[in-house]
């Protein structure tokens, strides 16, 4: 290895070094400032002897439900009970050969 080379792995050693330290030094002074901190996983977790809270009102209300009115079901305009059967008498189309 060069001079240079080995003069940027050393720094950037160094540089991790001090990068730790200091990481290392604000967590600390971070505990420090607060002693107790709770601990907020727990928080969100419910007990499970605790009953869930009841939902919120709805932000709608159209009365009571009602069952639907019993209608039968509408008739298909196409019967498929044999061969097609035009209403009108038409003529087949007429013959365009290709070109």
């Amino acid at each position: 290895m060069t001079k240079s080379k080995q003069s940027m792995a050393a720094l950037r050693r160094l540089i991790r070094q001090i990068v730790r330290e200091e990481l290392a030094q604000s967590e600390e002074e971070e505990n420090a400032a607060v002693p107790d901190r709770p601990d907020f996983r727990e928080a969100w977790e419910r007990p499970p002897d605790q009953e869930q809270p009841a939902p919120p009102p709805p932000w709608a209300v159209f009365g009571s439900p009602r069952p639907a009115p019993e209608k039968p079901a509408p008739e298909s305009p196409h019967k498929h009970s044999g061969p097609f059967h035009p209403q009108q008498e038409l003529d087949p189309p007429p013959y365009i050969p290709q070109r």
